[in-house]
């Protein structure tokens, strides 16, 4: 087919108009585009197609297509142009990897410059869209299909056509367009609904300014991978864009300037954009120029740490003004932020988001003016006093870039908060790194320099920024996306292999992994990340992710001796850097908390101890020092030191009251802990009324459903169970299972406490039928998510020996104990104090079926152990009475199981112990012994303690 001196090579696509044709222009010997208007509306569009051909004509832009001929061939108008080849942006920018920010800007400033060249020209375009331009194979671009562009006379004619005002009217749903579909129908708004100002939808006069927000719909949407305004129909955008509602400032590594370059041109007051599309591209083309002041400024990471490395790049040869600090915080913590972050706590549930707001707005302005004078002394100390060079200046300012943007992580995660957010922004604030770390040189200068390759500058900047991100996700509780952004993070660092950045991005990602529950990606992930900070020279880095390994693997893995391996390590490095007391800290937490696991409540202590003295000796905040107040707490409890356990947790209460006000659910924390204090020292009674009181108070900021108020109320109803409230305590067990199981999935391990509790007292009703359905179920949740040798199953096998006896399946029952006390003796070794109770259970297992020497060894070796140990002294009790029966048993050396009972008795005299009180009445009664101790409401033959 010929069109005139064109001849048609092929299709390019159709449009509401016309048809567009690959062709073949004989007479210049080139291939073009052709346009023909459809046939049968011609007539309709005549003067649109004449008005696109003249408009385009009038350019000569290299940014636009080019106009070759407009003609009339068989009755049918065309336009032959230019042919493009290539992709739409919109094509452009789903391409993998995905083009950064700074890429997209670029691309777009190329697009803008036609359009402002056609607005020069007089002309709008009225469709721009991503869509309507086409990059080429050497990254040109060129803007296209200008069919719905006029002049501006045009346009206030159009204006005037009240036809097109009544398009703006409500439309049915069934009538409603798609959002990326042009309208061009008679009498209707002419554009893309997507990308239409609210000036054209309400079928007002358009101008350049029109375009202009056109564009940074589409230039947003390229950034941001959403669109700025709310609405999945016509209906609901019209209502988004006219009323000037946009959606919450999205999480990007772009700076916070191209937002607000970018909001500005999407004003509903079209007077209120830019003056002009050139004004527009002036300034987001100085966002991606080259500057000789601007650096590559590395961010923080987690425990305040910064990585350093990336220098000021002729930095002195442009004569540097240290006034400028303050401005280095602009659309990080200004005006415009702290409404959007104040806004944003206000709008959620907490009845102390007030409080919240005064404390989090309070410790951002002192951090962003102590940010500003250290940003400022360190200029001065080179540029004014002469007092450190341009190489000393270089790192710490780098340095400062890194804490600069772990404040602005932090601010971007406040102003999008949530309810969860809100109950942690004072942690998140608490947790922004120490500025006192860019004043150490000589670690700044230990770390590998950064790469030459300008390219590999943009991914490390890409990949701590995501860093940052993930690191203040995760102290607001919001892990899947802490846990998303620090793979991202990790993943740009691996690509150019830069060690530092995979070491930081592998201990941040590691740490959320944690926080999610995956513990064992959680290990691997810190052990790579180790192996990469050893390459990296970088020990303040190595030593976090070895103390983090301490607890992963020691407390959260339960594998001690790998814990303890991690430790030495951390302290070997902790020693090559000539010591770190903050970091000193959370090792000896970390210790503690592995010794936990050992049954070792003194030497837990010891380390506690220690980590309070460190931390206040590192001038930690008062709202780390509170939790570690409130957990030194419940180990003195352990240990019987309860007037200092309740100072302490007195202590953490008034602290959080301080910081968090008085209704924080931290604060209910310190109240539970009152009542673990009041329980350690056998007053359930007095334990439940504190225990009530956390959760009251839980239930009223945080819900019934939150994890943090079922645990609670899971002491609740222990403490029920123990005071023989067992119908009040079976049903709000009950409800523990199902909240967990709705949280967590009914095959989550965390629900197998749900089960293990239930069983508990169903077992006390007498129905161990019911429990054993219970602890069976346990038992296979933990075998499943935990492995068949983990220390947790041995506890469940425990359990359900227990019911199995009750039964009177002794046999099944030793079974299970025999291999409940392997796997302790595998996981702790054959002289743990943890053993106490699997020994004692497996001897009174051997009495019932008669075999009284086998029930006497492991007795006797369960009291050696509860002898030369420390271990809580109801365990001993338990294991004393069980090595008396059994000499009971055997009518010999009776003298020393009456010393072993009258021994027994005195630990739990103000205690409710069912098994102890039990065998202590079988002994009385079989000797004629006094029982100093009253006897328990609840106590039954069968149940041993678990």
């Amino acid at each position: 087919m010929c069109i005139g001196r064109f001849v048609v090579l092929g299709t390019l696509g159709q449009g509401g108009m016309g048809t567009v044709y690959e062709a073949f222009d004989r007479s210049l010997d080139r291939r073009v585009a052709v346009k023909v208007l459809h046939r049968d509306t011609a007539d309709q569009y005549y003067r649109r197609l004449l008005g696109e051909a003249k408009a385009l004509a009038q350019l000569t832009h290299p940014n636009v297509v080019t106009v070759h001929e407009v003609g009339e061939f068989e009755g049918q108008l065309f336009v032959a142009m230019e042919l493009v080849t290539g992709r739409t942006l919109r094509e452009w920018v789903k391409q993998q990897p995905r083009p950064t920010w700074r890429q997209c800007v670029e691309t777009y400033c190329q697009a803008g410059s036609g359009l402002a060249a056609a607005h020069a020209a007089g002309l709008v375009h009225r469709d721009f869209k991503p869509g309507n331009a086409m990059v080429d194979a050497g990254g040109r671009v060129r803007v296209l299909d200008f069919g719905l562009a006029q002049t501006a006379n045009e346009a206030r004619e159009h204006a005037n056509n009240s036809a097109a005002r009544e398009a703006t009217a409500d439309r049915s749903p069934s009538h409603e367009p798609e959002l990326n579909q042009r309208l061009t129908e008679t009498g209707q708004i002419m554009g893309t609904p997507a990308y239409m100002p609210p000036e054209q939808m309400r079928g007002e006069e358009v101008d350049a300014r029109s375009d202009q927000f056109s564009f940074c719909v589409a230039l947003y949407e390229a950034i941001y991978e959403t669109r700025p305004f709310e609405g999945q129909t016509w209906n609901e955008l019209v209502k988004s864009v006219t009323s000037g509602k946009t959606k919450p400032r999205p999480r990007s590594s772009a700076p916070g300037r191209l937002r607000h370059i970018l909001m500005r041109g999407l004003a509903t007051d079209a007077s209120q954009r830019w003056p002009s599309m050139a004004d527009l591209l002036a300034e987001l083309q100085e966002l991606v120029a080259p500057k000789p002041l601007r650096w590559l400024a590395p961010l923080a990471i987690s425990g305040g740490l910064a990585l350093i490395g990336v220098g000021l790049a002729r930095y002195a040869a442009v004569g540097f003004r240290c006034e400028g600090s303050m401005s280095q915080l602009a659309e990080i913590w200004d005006e415009e932020r702290r409404h959007q972050v104040r806004d944003a706590i206000f709008a959620t549930p907490r009845s102390y988001a007030k409080d919240t707001w005064e404390r989090v707005e309070a410790r951002l302005d002192e951090y962003a003016q102590d940010w500003i004078d250290k940003h400022t002394a360190v200029c001065e100390a080179t540029r004014v006093t002469q007092d450190q060079s341009e190489e000393v200046m270089d790192l710490r300012m780098s340095c400062l870039g890194g804490q600069r943007a772990a404040l602005h992580a932090t601010v971007e995660v406040l102003a999008q908060a949530n309810a969860e957010t809100v109950d942690n922004a004072m942690a998140m604030v608490d947790g922004l790194p120490s500025l006192l770390r860019c004043d150490d040189v000589s670690a700044l200068r230990e770390r590998l320099p950064l790469p030459s390759n300008p390219e590999h500058l943009r991914q490390i900047e890409t990949s701590r920024a995501e860093v940052a991100s993930a690191e203040a996700l995760a102290r607001s509780g919001r892990l899947d996306e802490a846990v998303r952004a620090a793979r991202a993070g990790l993943r740009y660092a691996q690509e150019i292999s830069y060690r530092p950045a995979e070491a930081t991005a592998g201990l941040v990602l590691g740490q959320a992994l944690e926080l999610e529950g995956s513990l064992e990606q959680a290990r691997a992930t810190l052990v790579d990340a180790e192996i990469a900070a050893e390459i990296a020279r970088d020990d303040p880095t190595l030593a976090e992710i070895r103390i983090a390994l301490v607890r992963v693997e020691g407390d959260r893995l339960i594998q001690a001796q790998k814990g303890h391996m991690w430790a030495r390590k951390a302290r070997a490095i902790i020693e090559r850097i000539g010591g770190a007391p903050h970091l000193e800290a959370v090792l000896e937490h970390n210790i503690a908390l592995v010794l936990d696991h050992e049954a070792r409540p003194e030497d837990v202590l010891v380390h506690q101890r220690r980590a309070v003295t460190l931390a206040e000796q590192a001038g930690v905040s008062e709202l780390r020092l509170a939790s570690m107040y409130n957990s030194m707490a419940g180990t003195l409890a352990e240990v019987g030191q309860f007037e200092e356990a309740l100072e302490r947790t007195e202590q953490a209460r008034l602290t959080w009251e301080k910081l968090l006000g008085a209704r924080h659910h931290r604060v209910a924390t310190a109240l539970s802990m009152q009542g673990y204090i009041h329980q350690s020292q056998g007053n359930n009674r007095e334990a439940l009324r504190w225990y009530e009181r956390g959760y009251d108070q839980m239930v009223a900021e945080l819900g019934t459903e939150n994890p943090q108020t079922v645990d609670t109320l899971t002491n609740v109803a222990i403490c029920q169970a123990e005071l023989g409230q067992l119908d009040t305590a079976e049903r709000n067990f009950r409800r523990v299972l199902m909240l967990q199981q709705r949280a967590f999935g009914s095959e989550h391990v965390k629900v197998a406490q749900g089960h293990e509790n239930l069983g508990a007292v169903l077992s006390r009703q007498g129905r161990p039928e019911d429990s054993l359905v219970q602890h069976r179920r346990a038992l296979a949740l933990k075998e499943q998510n935990l492995g068949h040798d983990h220390a947790q199953v041995a506890n469940s096998l425990e359990s359900v020996a227990n019911a199995l006896e009750k039964l009177g399946q002794a046999p099944e029952a030793l079974t299970l104990r025999q291999r409940s006390l392997e796997i302790c003796e595998r996981v702790y070794g054959p002289k743990h104090p943890m053993l106490t109770v699997p020994l004692s259970n497996t001897a009174q297992n051997h009495r019932a079926l008669g075999n009284l020497d086998q029930a006497l060894a492991l007795a006797e070796h369960a009291v050696q152990i509860a002898d030369s140990r420390s271990i809580a002294p109801i365990d001993r009790s338990f294991a004393q009475l069980v090595l008396a029966l059994v000499l009971s048993d055997r009518n010999e050396n009776l003298e020393r199981a009456r010393e072993l009972f009258e021994e027994a008795q005195r630990a739990f005299v103000d205690q409710d112990a069912p098994s102890e009180r039990y065998l202590l009445s079988m002994l009385a009664k079989r000797h004629g012994w006094p029982i100093t101790a009253p006897p328990s409401p609840t106590a039954d033959g069968a149940r041993r303690r678990q």
